[in-house]
């Protein structure tokens, strides 16, 4: 559909609310299901579950110095440190041995207590330890985990798991707390659980679902069955980030949306010991979508090179300029060929020898590769632009020479998006797999804007893209003539400007609404570079998140505030860009059925329709700015306002009411 705001609810959620509401409101009246033991069961008998598992992996560490071994560790050995914990004799050599490798964790799951996964099955805890060693107790529920200098003590578990959600909902952070009862478990613990940055899979949900109705409206109820700790979690195939939250949300849909699995890092814990020598173990969770608040870009330097030169013959002169003591400012030496002609110099080493960071070596070099061809159109036009390309030849307006050199240079979006992946963001790399740490949605479809009609740049030193030129009419009478504009018409790619951009506004063959395509706006490299420098913190790094904000609310700006973009995160791990403002009519456009009924979600008690409430809690906050108010304020008048045509988005939203003491806003024209 693309990433606009007012998606309707997945529809595997929406059944699943009604075949809830349905069997909360059985036997209610004619309307509703018949209460049978199933239903009864369900209702009284539905139970909620947690495991946590442990991504450690037990190994061997080395360091060598000239192929030498000079330290040695094994992680088996922080499980010999745990002996002085315990009597004599309580865990082995063997004992230890056999917990190598992944078996650790396999044997300590935090699922309904602590259980061990055999590698098909958990094996359930039961009763009282009869030994004093490690080996023959490990299926016992008290004695299990610590020897006898304590007595016997219940196994560790999940005491509360507390899931909250930031950045529109798609980045999680999880509060787990947990419960030793001694060193031993502690210990346990603190190697599989208590480790910053490592991956744990956490899971929850409900025991059974209401998966369907049958042929004679009888509800289907369906336990759920395995998940992924059970049936990936612990295989010697590595599975990469993004296909691991694939399996979380395949088995959302399986399970009807009574599962739920959460794919993160541990970002920090904390324990106390109490005054009955217990446990109280705290620790927090963050999905892997939160690297974007997080990633840094370090720029040690920036020079500013562009600020120093007017054109390209200029900026060619200066990567050879000497200095006092005859060397170049980036010591760098164009050769000549046999003609004595200079030859083209090293595009990989122009940037690192500016000492600036990554992006502005990009930057820099994009420049070098551009400006070498002599403006021969060379380059890539589609992904690389020259502002001063956009003139009107025997127009008022000069042929662009005039812009100063800095500003002279654009990328696509979606292009300077995929290097920010590539060299920015970078990959995970794990045995024979290769991921992103985080993907981007670059696609040229479903990164939809607003447009308006004859909308262009407000801002070239910001971005530019093609626009759509047309006279705008109120009920068949034009109020807008555009033919004396310098661009008259929608044929963008007429004028030797915009020829092979990208287009980026685009008139719907359905419906005849105008959106833009977001990737196909063209940055301006100055504003890149201003993005930069202006959000670095005081050990002069960048922060991801702020650098994409700063773009978006740039681009705003160049639209007139028309849209109001702004980067997110879904699926925990995939950057994407949302328009906060949504588009009339987008909804037919993208073929969605309008006339379908979404969920609709009942609050209190019973219902004619023979359903009723299964939500205990339910809240609704709103936030309205000063700029929001004075929207609203205009679309509240009976007439709107004079100068606003179309463009103030509130202008429907109180139709059919009036206020009657103000009933319309009004500016004088010359």
């Amino acid at each position: 559909m693309g990433n606009i705001v007012g998606e309707p609810i997945q529809s595997v959620i929406a059944d699943q609310i009604d075949l809830r509401q349905k069997a909360h409101g059985s036997s209610y009246n004619s309307k509703s299901l018949n209460r049978t033991p199933d239903i009864q069961n369900y209702l009284n008998n539905r139970n909620s579950w947690i495991k946590l598992a442990s991504g450690v992996e037990l190994s061997k560490y080395e360091r060598k110095e000239n192929d030498k071994v000079i330290e040695s560790y094994s992680g088996t050995q922080r499980l010999s440190e745990l002996q002085q914990f315990s009597t004599d004799g309580y865990f082995t050599e063997n004992d230890i041995k056999s917990l190598d490798g992944i078996n650790l964790a396999k044997k300590y799951v935090l699922f309904n207590g602590t259980q061990e996964f055999d590698g098909t099955k958990f094996i359930p805890r039961s009763g009282v330890r009869k030994s004093n060693l490690w080996s023959p107790s490990q299926d016992k529920m008290y004695g299990g985990m610590g020897s006898n200098e304590r007595g016997l003590q219940p196994v560790p578990g999940i005491v509360s798991v507390d899931v909250n959600t930031i950045n529109r909902g798609s980045i999680k952070k999880a509060t787990v707390k947990i419960k030793a009862y001694n060193k031993f478990q502690f210990g346990i613990i603190e190697i599989l659980y208590l480790k910053l940055g490592f991956l744990v899979m956490l899971e929850y949900g409900w025991d059974k679902f209401i998966d369907s109705l049958d042929s004679t409206n009888t509800p289907i109820i369906k336990d759920v069955g395995s998940t992924i700790i059970e049936n990936q979690w612990f295989k010697d195939k590595s599975f990469s980030q993004i296909e691991m939250l694939t399996e979380i949300q395949t088995l959302q849909s399986k399970y009807k949306g009574n599962y739920n699995g959460f794919f993160g890092k541990v970002s920090n814990f904390n324990w106390e010991m109490k005054e009955d020598n217990t446990y109280d173990i705290t620790l927090n969770l963050i999905s892997l979508g939160s690297v974007i608040e997080s990633l840094q870009v370090s720029i040690p330097q920036n020079l500013n090179v562009l600020d120093k030169v007017s054109d390209s013959t200029e900026f060619a002169k200066l990567l050879t300029q000497q200095d006092t003591e005859g060397t170049g400012i980036f010591s760098i030496e164009a050769s000549t060929n046999d003609e004595g002609e200079r030859e083209d110099y090293n595009p990989n080493v122009i940037g690192d020898s500016m000492g600036t960071d990554k992006i502005h070596n990009f930057l820099v070099k994009s420049i070098f590769e551009m400006t070498k061809t002599d403006l021969d159109g060379t380059f890539d036009s589609k992904k690389f632009r020259f502002l001063d390309d956009i003139r009107v030849e025997g127009g008022s307006r000069k042929t662009g020479q005039e812009v100063p050199f800095k500003y002279k240079f654009t990328i696509r979006f979606g292009d300077f998006l995929n290097f920010l992946k590539k060299e920015i963001i970078g990959y995970v790399d794990n045995k024979n797999t290769s991921s992103p740490r985080l993907e981007i949605e670059n696609s040229e479809t479903t990164n939809v804007v607003n447009y308006t009609l004859n909308t262009v740049s407000l801002d070239p030193r910001i971005c530019i893209f093609t626009p759509l030129i047309g006279d705008i009419e109120i009920n068949e009478k034009i109020i807008f003539d555009s033919s004396g504009l310098f661009i008259n018409t929608s044929k963008y790619d007429q004028y030797p400007g915009f020829k092979d951009m990208k287009q980026f506004a685009v008139k719907s063959n359905v419906n005849g609404i105008l959106y833009g395509q977001l990737m196909n706006i063209y940055l301006n490299f100055q504003f890149i570079s201003d993005c930069l420098t202006s959000n670095l913190d005081k050990e002069n790094q960048l922060d991801l998140f702020k650098f994409l904000e700063a773009i978006c609310d740039g681009i705003n700006k160049a639209m007139g505030n028309s849209t109001k973009l702004a980067p997110a995160i879904k699926n925990q791990n995939q950057i994407y860009f949302v328009d906060e403002n949504p588009i009339t009519g987008w909804e037919e456009h993208a073929g969605l059925d309008t006339s379908l009924e979404y969920a609709k979600i009942n609050l209190f008690g019973y219902n004619p329709n023979g359903t009723s409430n299964f939500v205990k809690d339910f809240g609704f906050q709103t936030k309205i700015t000063p700029k929001l108010m004075n929207q609203i304020s205009i679309g509240a008048t009976a007439g709107g306002y004079d100068n606003a045509t179309d463009a103030v988005g509130y202008k429907w939203w109180n139709r059919g009411l009036k206020n009657r003491f103000e009933d319309e806003y009004r500016v004088e024209n010359n």
